[in-house]
């Protein structure tokens, strides 16, 4: 599905689940992507239908592990779920994963997520929405940033760290009930420990709305901007001049035909890499999608 070099076929997910408690209770093991798993996000969380910008497809504070785990959703009510899934997050990319999964067990990830549903209902049909609140624990060593060790001496690692997310997607307006046509929102937070993590805190929101013109229900247009806060701590190491990275993207979705969906998209980003002393960025992006 992406630009993949050399390695143009494999298997991104392999996993086996089991619905327990009339499917109230779901059981997944196997190759996990933790990407369809946790921090989803009905408005910005596919790049080839939604925002293409890497920190609105996802968030950045949040390593979305990609191999051997399992993970546990459990619905003890119609408008709460609770996620609890591992992950070998040691796994490198495109291997099935068997050499670092079994070697040592604190190489896993941990994430657990409380996911909310909101239905509204109006005249023109429930206005659906879900917020999410989840905390991870990321087992990576890695060195510490602005410890004050002189040249030569031994670097100063730090075996796992903590993060905290919050994720929200909420429909506004719809136009009628017999389509998904309307406006909706979306919102995400995360926050990570300076000391080991370039970004600390990070922030996007923006707007999605679907069949904005007349008899084109299916053409969407999204607008949303970002925000990523570098950390302190490794601002002092680098004695550079930075700050934080804002961006933001346009996009409309035209869906010419059934099968195909062509999108022009504007994004801009404002010092990037965190540095004020960059120069402003602007893209444009056509895109195609078919699907058959």
């Amino acid at each position: 599905d992406d630009a993949d070099g050399n390695s143009w076929f494999y298997v991104a997910q392999l996993w086996y689940e089991q619905g327990l408690l009339d499917r109230r209770l779901r059981l997944r093991l196997g190759y996990l992507d933790q990407q369809v798993i946790i921090d989803r996000n009905a408005f910005a969380n596919s790049e080839d239908k939604q925002f293409s910008a890497t920190f609105l497809d996802n968030n950045p504070t949040i390593p979305l592990a990609i191999g051997l785990g399992g993970a546990i959703q459990a619905e003890p009510f119609d408008w709460l779920t609770l996620i609890l899934s591992v992950a070998d997050i040691e796994n490198r990319p495109r291997s099935a994963g068997f050499d670092t999964a079994f070697d040592d067990w604190r190489g896993y990830a941990i994430y657990l997520e409380a996911d909310f549903e909101a239905k509204i209902p109006t005249a023109r049909g429930t206005l659906s929405g879900n917020y999410r609140a989840g905390g991870l624990r990321d087992p990576r060593k890695r060195r510490e940033y602005d410890t004050g060790i002189e040249p030569g001496d031994p670097i100063e690692k730090k075996r796992e760290d903590f993060g905290a997310y919050f994720n929200f997607d909420q429909m506004l307006y719809r136009e009628h009930s017999s389509a998904d046509a309307g406006l909706g929102v979306f919102g995400r937070y995360g926050y990570r420990e300076p000391d080991v993590n370039r970004i600390t805190h990070f922030a996007s929101t923006g707007l999605q709305y679907r069949g904005l013109l007349p008899r084109r229900d299916a053409d969407v247009l999204g607008l949303a901007m970002y925000v990523a806060y570098l950390s302190d701590d490794y601002d002092a190491e680098q004695a550079d001049d930075l700050d934080r990275e804002i961006g933001a993207e346009l996009y409309y979705s035209v869906q010419v035909t059934p099968w195909l969906a062509v999108t022009p998209d504007f994004q801009l980003i404002d010092s990037p890499g965190g540095r004020s002393s960059s120069s402003d960025v602007w893209l444009f992006l056509m895109r195609g999608r078919v699907a058959l």
